[in-house]
């Protein structure tokens, strides 16, 4: 069983005035957990915000903002107020909308008319639970939404959606890049450490960087002019 399930039936069970606190506090301990959370709950510089919390993935920051609380008295003037919050800040900064109760269209369209499109939607019990048995990663799947919005101006995604896509395109690291280990790196030094002390030219050993560490490795040419 998932480690925030019985944290989760807990929150079931309170009274409403402090549901919303501890939704809060779960959603941010599994962003922890997941290496993604910047800060807990926070006020701004200036104390006139409130943030539920924020988090960086992939070099891209999102500020989220919780909610447990029935749509039906849900207003719209909170995402409101929680869209004001993401645009007054630097640009570029995301934000991350996530309810227990699924919302209904003004919400979702509120979100794909705004001005900016800013602002991803997570809501619904059966998303929010998929996301707590841990059947997906949370920050995987925010990554997710990023990038529909982003291509396909998206902004309702659901967690069995993103259930059904191929484990290797879930993760958001860029595998492309090439990791290179301690001890690759003591090999690599190793040999430089050989080719200095042999009897071979300077121009001899500036072509053995040339085709060895900066073709093969993409080395910068920087090395050259410190050695």
């Amino acid at each position: 069983m998932s480690k925030y399930k019985n944290k989760y039936n807990d929150i079931i069970n309170l009274k409403p005035t402090t549901r919303g606190f501890q939704f809060e506090k779960l959603l941010n301990e599994m962003f922890d957990d997941a290496g993604v959370l910047l800060s807990n709950s926070y006020k701004t510089a200036d104390q006139s915000q409130q943030i539920d919390g924020a988090i960086e993935i992939n070099g891209k920051i999102f500020l989220i903002e919780a909610k447990w609380e029935d749509s039906s008295t849900l207003a719209a003037s909170k995402l409101y107020s929680f869209l004001g919050k993401i645009n007054s800040k630097i640009d570029g900064t995301l934000g991350v909308f996530i309810s227990y109760y699924e919302l209904g269209d003004n919400f979702v369209k509120a979100i794909r008319d705004g001005l900016r499109q800013n602002c991803i939607l997570i809501h619904g019990q059966d998303n929010i639970e998929l996301l707590v048995e841990e059947d997906v990663k949370i920050d995987e799947f925010i990554w997710y939404c990023f990038r529909q919005a982003s291509t396909r101006s998206r902004t309702d995604i659901s967690v069995s959606e993103f259930q059904s896509v191929p484990l290797e395109k879930r993760s958001y690291s860029n595998h492309s890049k090439e990791t290179v280990t301690s001890s690759s790196i003591d090999e690599n030094w190793s040999l430089i450490y050989k080719k200095l002390t042999n009897d071979i030219s300077p121009s001899d050993f500036s072509a053995f960087l040339e085709i060895k560490y900066i073709k093969e490795l993409n080395l910068s040419k920087k090395i050259l002019n410190v050695l």
